[in-house]
């Protein structure tokens, strides 16, 4: 028997009359297991060469007689049962070298850069820690406009308090503040697929629900008679204390009508946040197809915003790490030793919602920079970038797919929960370690928001 043939087909469920099977009986049975397909006649024993021959079949085959007599549907091909293996999974996703991506070019994108090049702290810290992991790949430091930030701007408003006075304007300002990074991500990530100019994005930036909660409470601060919309008091607003730092000691009252109040917001079907982070989920799917890996911090906000402490799970989740297409970086702590196993993750590094969870964790506290020590998963998603553009450079056929697994199955788990850690440590001596198979210089595209 010959075996040949490395394309993928795909086949709604249930239609089992393709040309390739004219003849299978059709049924309503529900699947029962997935197939891989083999080109081959007539049929024989099961194929040794396993995986590696033949070519994934998407479909669930419903008809049991299949594992009892494969090729009986179509003399020509033989179908045979086969476990999952999920680096076969999603070869529509090309690798940079498919691609053809750009060796050696890398974007980095941040709030804090001026168009004549100048950058802020953060963003040149951001830049540090990259290049320290990866020397070998040139960076370049552009900016986002801030001009389009909608919910910045809408912020430094509230400097009057009568701008946001009506609910209209506050549902107005809570639709701006919780779409601005999916939007200006997106068309970051869009420019860059496009252009091929890197084959790794990262995005140190985006935001959380508890942010939106915060920027809520400010605005109700502001206008004390916006609270009647949220079933409140404006002596509920006006009565709140501050502690010794001059931060807002909430009730739980207050809290619970915040919470509730943009939940409602965001997570009807039809509310401009789903329709921002469907397209994102969409754009960052595409740079996936396209050869580009994206990473992201998860976010610093995990009990660093005392104020809703008593928020439900994932409301420091950020908004950008809210898509399976993507890398997201929590920080831990090392604890000054080379045991993996021992690191703890940092209290800051946002947790996931069960859904969304970080994919992976790696050093974020006490990273020595040009501008001293500093702290957050800002610093901890170049890192992973880094080192993805090296396995990129040593493997350029990897496409988004292969990487994160590879990510994942090489981490040190330790005693976090999956919500904090995800997958486990970062482990860049074990991925790093089996020989090259070619060599090529990985792009990458840092962002960041201040």
């Amino acid at each position: 028997m010959s075996y040949n043939g490395i394309n993928r087909f795909n086949f709604p469920q249930g239609q089992l009359n393709s040309p390739l099977v004219t003849g299978s009986p059709q049924g309503s049975q529900p699947p029962v297991f997935p197939y891989q397909l083999y080109t081959g006649s007539p049929a024989g024993p099961e194929p040794s060469a396993g995986l590696n021959s033949g070519m994934p079949w998407d479909i669930d085959l419903s008809a049991p007689t299949l594992s009892e007599n494969p090729g009986t549907l179509f003399p020509s091909w033989s179908l045979w049962p086969t476990p999952y293996n999920p680096l076969l999974e999603d070869e529509s996703q090309q690798s940079p070298q498919q691609a053809g991506r750009k060796p050696g070019e890398t974007a980095l994108v941040e709030i804090g850069v001026e168009k004549d090049g100048n950058a802020d702290e953060h963003a040149q810290s951001v830049q540090e820690v990259f290049e320290r992991h990866n020397p070998n790949a040139e960076s370049q430091l552009t900016g986002i406009d801030t001009g389009n930030v909608q919910g910045a701007n809408t912020e430094s408003l509230l400097k009057n308090s009568n701008v946001i006075n009506t609910q209209e304007k506050l549902d107005t300002a809570i639709d701006a503040g919780s779409t601005d990074a999916f939007r200006l991500f997106s068309d970051k990530i869009d420019a860059i697929v496009i252009d091929g100019s890197a084959s790794v994005i990262n995005g140190s930036l985006g935001y959380s629900r508890n942010e939106i909660y915060r920027d809520t409470l400010n605005r109700l601060k502001a206008n004390p008679y916006l609270a009647k919309h949220l079933d409140l008091k404006p002596e509920d607003i006006t009565g709140l204390e501050s502690d010794e730092k001059n931060r807002t000691v909430i009730t739980e009252k207050v809290s619970t009508a915040i919470v509730s109040y943009v939940d409602q917001r965001l997570d009807a079907p039809d509310s401009e946040f789903q329709k921002a982070r469907q397209h994102y989920q969409n754009t960052t799917r595409n740079a996936a197809e396209k050869g580009v890996v994206v990473v992201v911090a998860a976010g610093n906000q995990h009990k660093l915003n005392g104020t809703f402490e008593k928020d439900t799970l994932g409301g420091d989740t950020n908004f950008l790490a809210q898509s399976n297409s993507v890398i997201s970086v929590a920080a831990s702590d090392n604890q000054d030793t080379e045991n993996l196993a021992d690191d703890t993750i940092a209290d800051f590094s946002s947790r996931g919602d069960g859904e969304f969870n970080p994919t992976i964790a790696t050093d974020g506290v006490g990273i020595e920079t040009e501008f001293g020590k500093q702290n957050g998963t800002s610093f901890a998603a170049p890192k992973v970038a880094a080192t993805i553009a090296r396995l990129q450079q040593e493997n350029p056929q990897f496409n988004f797919h292969r990487i994160k697994e590879q990510l994942k199955s090489t981490a040190v788990n330790t005693e976090a929960l999956e919500l904090a850690e995800g997958a486990g440590i970062l482990d860049t001596s074990t991925l790093l370690a089996s020989p090259p198979e070619s060599f090529n210089t990985g792009n990458a595209a840092l962002f960041s928001m201040a």
